[in-house]
């Protein structure tokens, strides 16, 4: 939630790079609800339960920029 947040503050009133041209940054209050209430993770953990084999567990921004290097190369 907070990640999400702190992108909304950087880039408020503008475009994020990732974003369409024009596509301006604003506060969803609907998101933050969704953010605020997600499943607990013991929720997650029973949902995701037998395919463990299928799914890549990234815990943070550095795994994630690594895993996505090596996707790139």
């Amino acid at each position: 939630m907070w990640g999400g947040l702190k992108r909304w503050w950087q880039h408020r009133g503008h475009t994020r790079p990732e974003m369409a041209t024009g596509c301006i940054e604003k506060f969803n209050w609907d998101y933050l609800k969704v953010m605020w209430y997600r499943l607990e993770r013991s929720e997650i953990e029973k949902t995701i339960k037998g395919f463990e084999n299928k799914i890549i567990r990234l815990e943070n921004k550095k795994e994630t920029n690594n895993f996505l290097k090596k996707l790139l190369k």
